[in-house]
């Protein structure tokens, strides 16, 4: 099963787009998934703090855009550092990576469960968690795209599996 993440579009053109493509395990179930116009989506460049009595990441940046998630269940066999690099080697080779964590380096899982993708089965095992975030760029027709695809994979205490994938396409 293939995922298609367009990463840009010229509406002029609907040939002109760039996209990229995620193989899902056969076994992979797709819980959500949604495409929609955010008008300040949190990029996160580090582990979530508590800072005037709200959780924020420690470093962030703030964009918009077309942002398309998927949230996927996997086999309980799988390991979860593997999934996380299955998907990890699936991002553009142009992509320059912002940041990266896994473990308890990561902070706590209930954080990016709950405070950054909103998804509640994505709490899990903070030693399980895994996260990246990547940026590319590219030209389509003198115009620059730029998306940030973020991955992140947790183990829950019952045993399942889980990665969430976020594409922000940002409008030029």
């Amino acid at each position: 099963m293939w995922l298609v993440m367009v990463a840009g579009v010229n509406a002029k053109n609907v040939e002109a787009r760039l996209s990229f493509q995620f193989q899902l395990d056969e076994q992979a179930i797709i819980l959500y998934e949604s495409s929609t116009e955010v008008n300040d989506y949190i990029i996160a460049l580090g582990k979530y703090k508590k800072r005037d009595n709200r959780w924020l990441p420690k470093q962030s940046l703030r964009a918009q855009g077309q942002l398309t998630r998927y949230t996927l269940e996997l086999a309980k066999h799988n390991y979860e550092g593997d999934v996380f690099e299955f998907y990890r080697e699936q991002v553009p080779t142009g992509a320059e990576l912002l940041f990266s964590c896994s473990g308890r380096v990561c902070g706590e899982s209930n954080n990016w469960a709950n405070d950054h993708f909103g998804v509640k089965q994505l709490y899990g095992a903070n030693a399980s968690q895994h996260y990246a975030v990547f940026v590319l760029k590219n030209s389509l027709l003198s115009e620059e795209n730029i998306s940030y695809i973020t991955i992140y994979t947790v183990r829950r205490g019952n045993r399942r599996l889980y990665t969430q994938l976020d594409v922000l396409t940002v409008r030029p």
